[in-house]
């Protein structure tokens, strides 16, 4: 074995234990906040039920204002399709082995971690065929896992217990799947065939717009190749037809199976009463367009990926000037298909209403790809037109560019990079790490308690066992209002408290406040809304403040 190789293989282990440490370091902190806490309750239920269903007897699962999204012949969730909920139940059987508050925090977060770390993988595995050379396939892992190291919105997603690994993951896998038939030819059609109709039922069952928008990339991408074989062809073109819609029948079969399931989780009306609360104009769209740009502008390398482009772009002027053959090779066959999904990606999700980082953060390490095989494409013409034109004085500037770009582009992300750091190394508390820990500790049986609060009550549901009441949606309170909480948690930054303070004239409460500060979230993965280390209150008007009912133990 050659140095070189020993050399790339150690740095390839150095550079996905970086990865992987920085994916599960401190994993148990901070304790799980809004969305994470209706996924583990969800887990909770489908232990108990079989299936989401929205109440148990005690409490109502249900973050949504639209009751569209309710079955109620089977009191089943139907805002969210079910895959991450039926995983997540993993994590929950585990996590009943422990009392331990963050015991269980982590046991739920780590089969989410796990599933996104292989999904990282085996995106870097799907085009690490387009290499002969084993030490272009280290150095290029070795690259893609450094990028990815870089890139912390990525990593705090991928721990989250929520649906955002298993989409990395799925999504990872299919394009395995079609590179290996379609570009490599290295498996049967049958496996082609099987293996997309069940990843793209599971898609579909996790994030339904991911699902569209595979299919329809993937459509466009054979009728792209279809056309140019056609436009090539000398006699019929036939037998070029039954190729082309012998690859599309695992689509097309995938929409047709799935239609009972779009008809059961109602895809439609319910995106339809989404856009009727809040609706998509055009500067919407752009707007959210735009926000996809700023975040891979200030959390990512796109100006790499974009100057990688350009300089393909170039060459490809210069070969047509110059009537030279432009090779169209793997690397940019997988390179053209991951640009056209990332832009088919962009264009369909930023129709959505809501819009977060979680939505597109499957593009990432996409966009890293995309990056790293337009730059071995880009080294390979400049060596291999050695005798001919970019003349010397280019082949310095090219790479002199993108190594200025890169180091730019870290620069800027030095910060963020810090910051990550800064939390593998210290524990992190939310609001919810001060008060759920001092009420376990203080009521002997906390299941029996009433909790009222407007924002993050599944997570009190699911640590304490308690009944909560009024939620951030207010989807059950005529009911809510009967009850006489014996504990109040007004959340300040979630505005309206009027429903809590009606409770206040029917029992005396003492105040307890602490003394880190009222925020949003416990935490959220969104980079402008993320806090890397505890934030404490200046003053008690800040501060978390909980109320008590006299007497109440």
């Amino acid at each position: 074995m050659h140095k070189k190789t020993i050399l790339l293989k150690i740095l390839l282990i150095i550079s996905i234990s970086l990865f992987t440490i920085s994916l599960f370091k401190n994993i148990s902190f901070p304790l799980l906040w809004n969305d994470e806490s209706e996924t583990a309750m969800m887990a909770k239920h489908v232990l108990a039920f079989g299936y989401p269903k929205i109440h148990d007897g005690k409490n109502m699962v249900y973050h949504f204002t639209n009751a569209v999204g309710m079955n109620k012949k089977y009191d089943a969730n139907l805002n969210c399709t079910w895959t991450s909920y039926y995983f997540a139940a993993i994590g929950e059987s585990l996590a009943r082995g422990t009392d331990n508050l963050y015991a269980k925090t982590a046991l739920l977060r780590i089969p989410f971690a796990l599933l996104g770390l292989l999904g990282v993988l085996i995106f870097a595995l799907g085009s690490i065929n387009v290499f002969e050379d084993n030490n272009k396939k280290l150095l290029f892992l070795n690259l893609f896992f450094l990028f990815e190291f870089f890139s912390v919105p990525l990593l705090l997603h991928l721990k989250e217990a929520r649906y955002y690994s298993v989409i990395v993951f799925l999504v990872a896998f299919l394009f395995f799947v079609y590179f290996k038939y379609i570009i490599f030819k290295k498996i049967s059609f049958i496996s082609y065939f099987l293996s997309t109709i069940v990843l793209l039922f599971f898609l579909f069952n996790t994030f339904y717009p991911a699902f569209f928008i595979f299919i329809a990339t993937a459509c466009a991408h054979q009728f792209f190749l279809f056309a140019a074989e056609a436009l090539k062809a000398k006699n019929t073109i036939r037998p070029l037809f039954f190729g082309f819609a012998k690859k599309l029948s695992p689509l097309i079969a995938s929409l047709l199976l799935m239609i009972p399931f779009m008809v059961f989780f109602r895809i439609f009306e319910i995106s339809r009463s989404y856009h009727t609360h809040k609706t998509i104009d055009l500067a919407s769209y752009f707007n959210n367009l735009h926000n996809i740009w700023k975040f891979f502008e200030n959390y990512d390398f796109i100006y790499l990926a974009l100057s990688m482009k350009i300089i393909l772009l170039f060459f490809l002027a210069y070969f047509i000037k110059n009537k030279i053959t432009f090779p169209i090779n793997q690397k940019l066959q997988i390179s053209n298909f991951l640009t056209l999904f990332l832009f088919v990606y962009m264009v369909i999700v930023a129709r959505m209403p809501y819009f977060f980082q979680r939505y597109f953060i499957v593009l990432q390490p996409i966009l890293i790809i995309i990056l790293l095989l337009d730059g071995f494409s880009i080294f390979e013409y400049l060596k291999h037109y050695n005798q001919k034109e970019p003349t010397n004085k280019i082949k310095r500037i090219v790479p002199l560019s993108i190594i200025a770009i890169f180091a730019f582009g870290t620069i800027n992300l030095i910060p963020v990079l810090n910051n990550h750091l800064y939390e593998l190394f210290h524990q992190y508390k939310g609001p919810l790490d001060f008060v759920i820990p001092h009420i376990k500790e203080n009521y002997t049986n906390p299941e029996n308690l009433i909790i009222a609060t407007n924002y993050e009550e599944t997570s009190y549901m699911y640590y304490l066992g308690s009944k909560t009441i009024i939620g951030f949606v207010y989807n059950n309170l005529e009911e809510d209002l009967k009850e006489e909480p014996d504990i109040i948690i007004p959340r300040k930054a979630w505005g309206n408290n009027q429903m809590l303070k009606m409770f206040f004239k029917k029992n005396r409460y003492n105040k307890k406040t602490f003394p880190v500060f009222d925020y949003l979230f416990n935490n959220i993965p969104e980079m402008s809304y993320h806090l890397f280390e505890t934030e404490f209150a200046q003053n008690d008007n800040e501060g978390l403040a909980v109320y008590t009912k006299k007497n109440s133990k």
